[in-house]
């Protein structure tokens, strides 16, 4: 007789995320299932994706120093809950990829400056970060605690289009996309730390 193994799916909205001492309890609850495989989809932490939405805002209104000052107060949480959570080698990897989507992030709000206007697509492309963000997160510290967790970016997988201002899932792309990464993961441990919010058109 076959045994089947179940998944249990969390969702962590971003109050759940606010803080170090949150995602230590988040911790908490996804290793007190461990019978299972788990599937953990996160929100941004608490308040990043407005200050993401405002930074663009900012931008189109080319206010350089204002949203300069949402990216600064955005960096210096993250490193903070970096620091208090993790190992420093770790911590200091996460930087590094935080360094990078920031320096992307500054590159397309200056060029927002520059056309004097935000889009939908600027507003999309940026606010997704804090998803990204959470995620790596997360994976590290249960990584940290002896729980071996890969994170997943979402857009690698869910294909979605806009319809009447409403994003839309193409589930036949996404499926087949999802059976490529299952294929090129097999050896991937039995938690998986997965962004919300975003996809690719």
């Amino acid at each position: 007789r076959r045994q089947v193994t179940a998944t249990v799916v969390h969702k962590f909205g971003g109050t759940s995320l606010a803080d170090a001492a949150c995602i230590r309890r988040v911790a908490e609850i996804i290793a007190a299932r461990s019978e299972s495989r788990r599937v953990v989809v996160v929100s941004a932490m608490a308040g990043v994706s407005n200050a993401l939405v405002r930074a663009v805002e900012l931008a189109g209104a080319r206010d350089a120093d204002g949203y300069g000052r949402r990216l600064a107060d955005l960096e210096r949480k993250h490193r903070d809950a970096f620091a208090d959570l993790l190992p420093p080698n770790v911590a200091r990897e996460l930087g590094e990829a935080l360094d990078k989507d920031l320096a992307e992030i500054r590159d397309v709000l200056h060029a927002t400056t520059l056309l004097r206007r935000h889009s939908r697509e600027t507003l999309d492309l940026v606010t997704g970060y804090g998803e990204i963000w959470s995620a790596r997160m997360l994976s590290a510290y249960l990584a940290s605690r002896g729980c071996v967790a890969v994170w997943i970016d979402a857009r690698e997988i869910l294909t979605a289009s806009w319809k009447d201002a409403t994003p839309e899932i193409d589930w036949t792309s996404s499926r087949a996309r999802l059976e490529r990464w299952r294929a090129a993961h097999a050896d991937a441990p039995a938690t998986f730390v997965v962004t919300g919010f975003i996809a690719s058109t």
